[in-house]
């Protein structure tokens, strides 16, 4: 790749791993931060005044990058999931039954959509929305949303930040580490996926019969 005209080789990373250790590196600072904001509580109250000011809003920005790469992370993979030649059928609204590719599957199929009713037949697995992570997930997916479309308050227009009160309960936590149990229900199906991270476990290896190592590299460099 040439920047800058200067031609740069390097390891292309995995994407969908990229965003987890980001997710990762901000929740376990906002769970510090969460910590000692709470440590001044007395009884039932807790006052972060003034003098709590910058560790809270520290939280909030710590706490809100982990929101979003935690969904970024089960957005990434389930497009990754999803086989080129994949057509997803549905009824619509009206009763007529829609074919989608993987492009438009990727574009406009929800992200829970896809992790709820596509990836399992893909996968070929069980209902994940019995599992005792999916209303988790689902309420990330809720507060992602919230924050990336933040709406202003009815007939003013000022921004709603009543988000931020959802973001101090303690179960944000839960919500944000759904991310991990989403892929790693799909992971234990098909590890051996090319695109799928390997820090979940230990990855498949795909095993291929290779006739003839020249023919076999001399078609891997005309790919390339």
């Amino acid at each position: 790749m040439v920047v800058n005209d200067i031609n740069i080789s390097y390891i292309s990373p995995n994407s969908i791993s990229i965003s987890l250790s980001l997710m990762k590196k901000s929740l376990k600072k906002s769970k510090l931060l969460y910590k000692t904001l709470f440590s001044h509580k007395v009884k039932n109250k807790l006052n972060l005044g003034i003098n709590s000011k910058k560790e809270l809003y520290d939280f909030f920005e710590e706490i809100q990058t982990s929101i979003i790469f935690s969904y970024i992370s089960i957005e990434a993979f389930s497009n990754a999931a999803v086989p080129e030649d994949y057509e997803y059928e549905k009824i619509n609204e009206k009763g007529i039954k829609e074919i989608w590719n993987k492009k438009n599957i990727e574009r406009w199929i929800t992200t829970s959509e896809k992790v709820g009713s596509i990836l399992p037949k893909i996968l070929q697995s069980t209902d994940i929305k019995k599992e005792f992570f999916w209303t988790d997930f689902k309420n990330l997916e809720k507060l992602r949303n919230e924050i990336v479309h933040q709406k202003t308050i009815q007939k003013e227009t000022a921004l709603d930040t009543s988000i931020y009160g959802e973001m101090l309960n303690s179960s944000i936590f839960t919500t944000i580490e759904s991310s991990i149990h989403v892929i790693d229900f799909f992971y234990k199906l098909n590890n051996a996926h090319p695109y799928f991270p390997l820090g979940l476990g230990i990855a498949n290896f795909q095993v291929l019969k290779i006739d003839s190592m020249e023919k076999h590299f001399k078609k891997l460099e005309e790919e390339e």
